[in-house]
């Protein structure tokens, strides 16, 4: 752990900011499930059918409490169909689920009920002191006492949600044993659940609000260990819910990873840290930089590989299409709107595209070769393009235009080999040049 007042974190935080719970809750809820929603909406001057909507941000510590203070809803990171984001690009609480949890930065702490007097008195027991934290809508109403919220943020993103629920079940633990107390609402350890804010502007509000700006790495969190966690993963992520098939597929994939991995240490490893966002700049740093960026693009997900192993196509897409970004050409960050209905780019000469093969390239037609080339040429389209994408991108391409069919084809590309083939192409530290 480290005190870092200019890191900066991805997390997703709502467009609209709200004065007090009921708005925000009515802006959160169904409007189906309790209609009753639509009207609060109305005479709170919002769209009546239109609920809140997440926009992801980079953030400090430090702007993320503003956010919060103001009345801001924060979430996690999600990456839903794109059919299903709004106009303005915005996602809402329908997107927000688990099948389409991208990762998170941070892991948050609901205290409801607690025989502390105030937020501070209960985090002055704490070893671990949170990154931030607020007090709710509620605090110290209704006889009820201290309400707040505590924000841990980390170096690192926690990309699998029984992962994540594993962590933040850890460290709900261990405020528990600093505490003396039960954290009676869980809440946190869903990787799903929404946090609202608060509004330090509303004069009805009993507020207060800290930052430590401590930003922690995953194994400063105690009581983990390799065993602790086959456990859980033994006890279905102790969930009391009935899982599905596709859920306890997932955990297993986990739990082999585990066994057949020094599973731990490669999570904590530095290439899935944070570090993009340094500000300073000198020789020094660029040099580490590079070779950081270098470690960080080298690595896939173990999850990953082991979806392309272990299931059918239909299946993988189903599971992993709205996690990724397909994409075949050079794009801008910008589009322009024509007409407020059609939205397109300038091309200029740093603009080309892959081909599209209408019939699929058969055996004994450089398949392989092909396929590298694909690969190099995405890593020219997009030289920060992260080794999951590329080895997703490699995967599609693979069904989408190659005979690989077992059945039919007798030198089958197969996983594996195209899991150590995505190795040259991220090794590429200026594609342009290489290729060009």
């Amino acid at each position: 752990m480290e005190v870092r007042e200019d890191y900066k974190f991805q997390a997703s935080v709502s467009t609209d900011a709200f004065i007090d719970k009921t708005i925000s809750n009515a802006m959160i809820g169904s409007t189906k499930n309790n209609p009753h929603n639509r009207q609060i909406r109305k005479e709170y001057g919002f769209n009546s059918r239109m609920g809140v909507g997440y926009l992801e941000g980079t953030f400090t510590s430090q702007e993320l409490l503003d956010k919060l203070t103001e009345g801001h809803v924060l979430c996690h990171l999600f990456a839903p169909i794109r059919s299903r984001r709004r106009k303005d690009g915005t996602f809402g609480t329908s997107e927000k689920t688990k099948d389409n949890f991208r990762c998170s930065y941070i892991i948050g702490v609901d205290i409801d009920e607690t025989k502390y007097q105030s937020a501070e008195d209960f985090i002055e027991k704490l070893e671990l002191k949170p990154t931030l934290y607020y007090t709710s809508y509620r605090n110290q109403k209704d006889g009820l006492g201290a309400r707040f919220r505590m924000i841990y943020v980390f170096d690192q993103a926690i990309y699998n949600p029984y992962l994540f629920r594993y962590f933040s079940l850890k460290l709900h633990t261990k405020i528990e044993n600093d505490t003396k107390e039960e954290i009676k609402d869980k809440c946190g350890i869903n990787c799903c659940q929404y946090f609202n804010g608060t509004n330090r502007h509303n004069k009805d509000i009993v507020f207060s609000s800290g930052i430590t700006n401590i930003i922690y790495s995953l194994s400063d969190i105690p009581f983990i260990t390799k065993d602790d966690l086959l456990l859980y993963l033994e006890n279905k992520c102790d969930y009391k819910k009935e899982l599905t098939i596709y859920e306890l597929s997932d955990i297993r994939s986990i739990k082999n990873s585990v066994l057949h991995s020094n599973f731990l240490n490669t999570y904590y490893n530095d290439w899935q840290k944070n570090e993009p966002f340094e500000l300073e700049v000198n020789d020094i740093k660029n040099e580490r930089q590079e070779k950081e960026e270098d470690d960080r693009v080298k690595e896939c997900s173990t999850f990953l590989v082991s979806d392309m192993s272990r299931l059918s196509y239909d299946e993988f897409m189903r599971y992993n299409r709205h996690k990724y970004c397909y994409f075949y050409r050079v794009e801008k960050e910008e589009w322009v709107d024509f007409n407020d209905k059609v939205k397109f780019q300038e091309i200029d000469e740093n603009y080309f595209s892959l081909l599209y093969n209408v019939s699929r390239i058969t055996d004994g037609h450089k398949r392989r070769k092909k396929l590298y080339q694909r690969m190099c040429l995405r890593r020219v389209m997009n030289p920060s393009v992260d080794a999951d994408t590329l080895l997703f991108n490699a995967y599609e391409d693979l069904h989408r235009f190659f005979d690989n069919d077992s059945q039919a084809v007798k030198n089958v590309i197969s996983i594996d080999e195209l899991v150590r083939n995505y190795w040259c192409p991220v090794k590429l530290k200026s594609p342009n040049k290489k290729l060009g």
